[in-house]
């Protein structure tokens, strides 16, 4: 996406994964956004979904960001490594701003796809180096604390949920069964 998006000259580059959704009002603000032609990065409150209409907020829950709206640059002086680092690269002076939006993940919505994501982190990151607080907590639903997406704040496309993981899974992992961690 990143070599593709430099070979395009683009100007920015907004990364979403399949199982990502922008709130609606992200369309009326993108040309506010990407209107300042300094290196800027815009992060979204990441509302991890675990109903279609209602997301986290406990503890950490509360707390994740990320930054997915940047201005464009050359992916041959970046290649991100780790599995949580940003996508963009952190030395060439991107000021990183709070764009007051909502990116809903809609991956967490099932318990099995909550499970199948622990499991499958466990198993890229053994040895939790990656991540000071583990995998543990991403099946963990102890103290869990919802919220209703606030009225024109939804997002789209709507969510169709089709019965699978929306996951690949690497060779010699296995990811699917509640008790399972590799």
């Amino acid at each position: 996406m990143l070599d593709a998006a430099h070979e395009a000259a683009a100007d920015w580059i907004l990364a979403i994964d399949p199982d990502e959704r922008l709130e609606r009002g992200t369309a009326e603000r993108i040309g506010q956004l990407t209107g300042d032609y300094r290196r800027m990065a815009w992060g979204f409150r990441l509302r991890e979904l675990y109903s279609p209409t209602e997301y986290r907020v406990d503890g950490l829950w509360a707390e994740k960001f990320q930054y997915r709206l940047f201005r464009a640059y050359d992916p041959a002086k970046y290649r991100p490594e780790d599995l949580h680092g940003l996508w963009y690269p952190p030395d060439l002076g991107f000021k990183a701003r709070n764009s007051g939006l909502n990116l809903y993940h809609l991956k967490m919505m099932e318990p099995k796809r909550r499970i199948a994501r622990r499991n499958l982190y466990h198993h890229l990151d053994p040895k939790g180096l990656l991540q000071d607080v583990g995998y543990d907590y991403l099946a963990d639903e102890a103290g869990a604390v919802f919220e209703q997406i606030p009225p024109g704040r939804d997002y789209h496309p709507p969510h169709v949920d089709d019965g699978g993981l929306w996951m690949a899974v690497p060779a010699g992992a296995t990811i699917g069964g509640p008790d399972h961690i590799p």
